[in-house]
């Protein structure tokens, strides 16, 4: 995190801050790291993850409050994302 341009957090920082409420609402405990990087736009998706974790993270990116996620290839096979580079 301490890599990544302070910039970065100011960009649609209003609805980051209401993505980390919901998601912090819907699970019991959200992942440190998570909580972390999604100030920064920037997420993660795998399958330790629990559903409505995955669910809003999902929804995070396609509306752009994520702009950077890393994931498993099962996200990019099973879900239509908006993705502009697959690395």
């Amino acid at each position: 995190v301490s890599m990544l341009p302070k910039t970065f957090l100011e960009v649609k920082q209003q609805e980051k801050q209401e993505f980390l409420e919901r998601l912090k609402a819907e699970s019991d405990s959200v992942d440190a790291l998570l909580r972390e990087t999604l100030p920064y736009g920037v997420a993660f998706h795998h399958a330790s993850l629990t559903a409505q974790e995955r669910e809003l993270i999902e929804e995070a990116y396609a509306k752009r409050v994520v702009c950077i996620l890393t994931c498993t290839s099962t996200l990019a096979a099973g879900v239509n994302l908006p993705a502009r580079r697959v690395i």
